[in-house]
Order: structure tokens, then sequence, then C-alpha cells
């Protein structure tokens, strides 16, 4: 009887071990893969990615009084597509310039390419993007429609009911590659180097982050360093936000060496010195009480060939920045990586000429 009860206390402790080192490799994999969205995207200079489904589920976009602007309703009344509703996850790829001016400005021919994955209604996105092409470029049996926008040629794939591929590039190849990625299966697609070599320093949980080579605009390629901290030039900045008694947003600069990492952080707790002094001295009927909390959180610090900024995002702040629906970019070269015929279509909603 003794050894009986013996026998079942090493059977549970070897299963309690076998299920920790399960649990343990899946967690180690899964922080080893990109998410899918991301996988399938071209080599870039610099990726973004938000975790829609995870921040609608946190209560994102879930003000349901506020109206939506006209080109937005007039995009989801013909295609279909809601982003805060349908959304699961998007991926940006930011291709810089070869040359952009200083500061942290995009040049102009700074290009984009984008994975959307989430519920769509595929014949009528289909239709949509069809009647706005001006050609169809047919790739690997996936129809890329040419569509005219803001006086580029911007390409679109509809790659499965759940994944919409963009990208307003000049060449074909970043869609082709996409197409490619897709094709041979998201599984065993790794994605851009940039996000690869630099995977382990997102934060587990993060429902947003980025990863971006820094460059100078001139003899250092990737998107250009604000010109307040010029020594970011020729890093790779990574920053992520996860949900935490609010939501804890980490940015990270890893440097050349030590020396270049003193200096970021030097330069950032000069700037972050003037940010305060400036809010100080802002009446009390200006201040907003969320804002200070957030600069009073701040922490600079340098940990081996890193600068590292940490800062707690309050519950209530956070409501005020998602409970709205997206916002339709603006018609400049310099918007943000949205800026597609997916989220901007053309007054008509017909096809331009």
């Amino acid at each position: 009887m003794n050894f009986r009860r013996r026998s079942l206390r090493v059977i549970a402790i070897l299963l309690l071990v076998i299920a920790a080192g399960v649990l343990t490799a899946v967690l180690l994999l899964r922080r080893g893969r990109a998410p899918e969205s991301v996988r399938l995207l071209p080599e870039a200079d610099a990726v973004v990615y938000f975790d829609v489904q995870t921040m609608r589920r946190l209560g994102a976009f879930s003000n349901e009084k506020v109206t939506r602007e006209p080109e937005y309703e007039q995009f989801v009344g013909e295609s279909g597509i809601q982003f805060e509703r349908d959304l699961d996850e998007v991926a940006f790829a930011v291709h810089a310039a070869k040359s952009s001016p200083a500061g942290a400005a995009l040049s102009p021919e700074t290009r984009f390419s984008e994975v959307f994955i989430g519920r769509f209604d595929l014949a009528r996105a289909t239709a949509y993007f069809r009647n706005l092409s001006e050609g169809i470029d047919r790739y690997r049996d996936i129809d890329v429609y040419l569509i005219p926008h803001d006086g580029r040629q911007v390409k679109v794939a509809v790659l499965s009911i759940g994944r919409i591929a963009v990208s307003n590039s000049e060449s074909r190849e970043p869609m082709h590659r996409m197409i490619d990625r897709y094709r041979s299966g998201a599984m065993h697609a790794m994605g851009p180097t940039v996000v690869g070599s630099f995977r382990e320093h997102i934060p587990l949980g993060s429902v947003v982050w980025a990863v971006a080579h820094v460059g100078d605009g001139v003899n250092v390629r990737g998107v250009p360093a604000p010109g307040m901290i010029s020594a970011l030039v020729g890093t790779t900045v990574i920053a992520s936000v996860r949900p935490l008694l609010g939501a804890q947003l980490r940015v990270e600069a890893v440097a050349s060496d030590s020396d270049q990492a003193q200096r970021i952080t030097e330069s950032a707790n000069t700037m972050l010195g003037l940010f305060k002094d400036m809010e100080a001295n802002t009446p009390p009927a200006g201040s907003d009480e969320d804002v200070k909390k957030v600069f009073d959180s701040i922490k600079l610090e340098r940990q081996e060939n890193s600068a590292v900024l940490t800062a707690t995002i309050p519950s209530d702040f956070l409501k005020k920045i998602t409970s709205e629906p997206p916002s339709l970019p603006q018609s400049t070269p310099s918007a943000t990586p949205t800026s597609t015929p997916t989220a901007t279509p053309n007054k008509s909603g017909r096809r331009n000429r």
C-alpha cells in the first residue's frame, strides 16, 4: 500500500515536471517568434506592431458615442471593414529613404508596407479594391490591385479571408516578398531582420511595440534620429507598451558601446529635465494630472550598452487616448504608415484615372 502511494507521488511529480517543461518550451518558442503579421512583412528599417485584439479586450475603442469622420464612414460602408471592430493585429514596415532631412521628420520618399489580420468580408473588400484600382498585377495566383493615391501607386493584395497586404513602394518587390512569405507558410517565415535580431528586447505581453534602426539621413541608413538626441544615430531603438497597472512604457536604445549609451542617457535626462520644468511652470488650469503622473514616473538609466527609459501610463490616461475610433491620416508623404487607400478612399469612391 505504501509502495503504491509512493509510486503515485512519483508519477504526480513527474507529470508536474513534464507540464512545467512543456509550458516553459511554449513560452520560449512564443518569445522567439514574432506575430504572424510581422513575419509576413518584407525587410525594413523599422517595424511597428499593434495587438488590436488584446487592446480591444482591455477596453480600447469602446466609446460608441463618438461619430466617425465622413471619409472613414464612407470607407466602412463600401469596404465592410471597420478597423476598431474587425482588426486583430496589424504590422507596419518602414522603408526609410536613402536621404532625409535633419530631425525626426520622415522624408517624402519614405515608403511603407503593411499587413492587416482580422475578420473581413472577402467579397466586399475585394470589390472595393478592384473598384479603386487602375490595373491588376497577378503574382503567384494572387491579384495585386494597383491603386493611385496621393501621387503614387499603392499595391493592395487580399491574401486570404482575414489577411490583407499593402505597400506604397515604387518597387513591386516588397509586395511580392509578402506574398512569397504567405505562400510559403507564415509559420516558417522569419520576418524582417531588424525584428529577429532584437526580438528578445521586447517584453512579453506587449500589445504595442516598435523596433527601428536609427540613421542620420546621409551616411547611416535608418529612420531619422530626433534632432534633440542626435546621439541615437547608429543605434537600434525598441519601444513597447504592455498592460500592467495601467500600462508600462519601455524604450531601449541599444548602442554600439557603453560610452554611446551613457551619452544617450545624459542627453535624455537633460531633455526630461527641460520638459519637467516646462510642466512645473504651466498654469494649473492648463495642466493635465495624468500627464504629470506619466512624467513623474519616468526613469532613465544605462544598462551595459543600452539606455533604457521606463514610465507608467495611468489607466485614466489610456482611456482618453484609446476610446475614439481611428482617425484618417493626412494625405502627406510624411503621414503615419496607415496612409493607404485601405483607410483613405477617394471622395467619389470610384476608380481614379
